[in-house]
């Protein structure tokens, strides 16, 4: 048995390491906890170069935080050699694995660490992964893969389903201090690949309405509206899934915002 740990850095990094193993496996299995496009991006000419080698994979994924973007799993949807399943977290079971596993001739690789499918976990931040090189009758190995066939096994397809609004397509409301605030965190969510906008006081009210309407739109990309001074009370917006209290507050007026959210949206 081989062990190493994988993090990234200047002269390598967990993206590096997926696409080499996929160049030279004979079958891989992923369980992440959530995946973004612009993470997934990264993966899309080595997944297309291993279908056409008749390499065949199962990845899962949960319904974690609503973080994985519909976006990616329709792409992934479209990869006839790829086998996609949800695990939905139920008895506050959350769901947070993070492995890659590459099955060879005689051994399988097995990854298993922190980083998710995202753009800056496969490639600048600071994740630790470990790699493990073993053969396919060690306990390790079947241990992992026991695992792996169980989740498999209770998790569902990816149907349409997991579209609706109570799956994976993130609509958020942060709540941000200042202006400058709110489009610091426009501009770092726009960044990783989650599409954001800001709406203010100064904003007109048909271009408040306009932005709104676009996040309730299952089709249109935008996930994230940080808002300064709106919002604070009778907050219709039943779609949005997710909040972000991102300012010091008194309680009496995050408990006002925080009813009509859980009101609207039944979080």
């Amino acid at each position: 048995m081989n062990n190493r740990l994988l993090v990234n850095s200047k002269n390598t990094s967990l993206l590096h390491e997926i696409v080499t193993s996929l160049k030279e496996c004979k079958s891989f299995y992923f369980s992440v906890a959530f995946i973004n496009f612009s993470g997934l991006q990264l993966l899309l000419d080595p997944l297309k170069e291993a279908a056409s080698r008749g390499v065949k994979g199962r990845i899962i994924k949960s319904t974690y935080l609503n973080f994985t973007e519909v976006k990616a799993l329709e792409k992934i949807k479209n990869f006839n050699h790829i086998d996609l399943k949800v695990f939905s977290e139920v008895e506050e079971k959350g769901f947070h694995t993070k492995v890659y596993i590459f099955e060879y001739e005689n051994d399988y690789k097995v990854i298993i660490g922190s980083a998710n499918i995202t753009q800056s976990a496969l490639k600048s931040n600071i994740e630790w992964n470990m790699e493990v090189v073993s053969k396919g009758e060690s306990r390790f190995v079947q241990d992992v893969l026991k695992e792996y066939e169980y989740l498999w096994e209770i998790s569902d397809d990816a149907t349409s389903e997991f579209y609706s609004h109570d799956g994976l397509k993130r609509k958020t409301l942060g709540f941000c201090a200042s202006v400058e605030h709110a489009e610091y965190m426009e501009e770092e969510f726009n960044k990783r690949g989650y599409k954001s906008e800001v709406l203010h006081g100064d904003h007109s009210i048909p271009h408040r309405q306009a932005c709104i309407k676009r996040l309730e739109n299952d089709n249109d990309e935008l996930e994230v509206i940080f808002s300064v001074d709106i919002f604070n009370e009778d907050v219709d917006i039943p779609s949005v899934n997710s909040v972000l209290m991102l300012f010091p507050c008194q309680a009496l007026l995050l408990n006002i915002q925080l009813f009509y959210l859980q009101r609207f949206s039944q979080l």
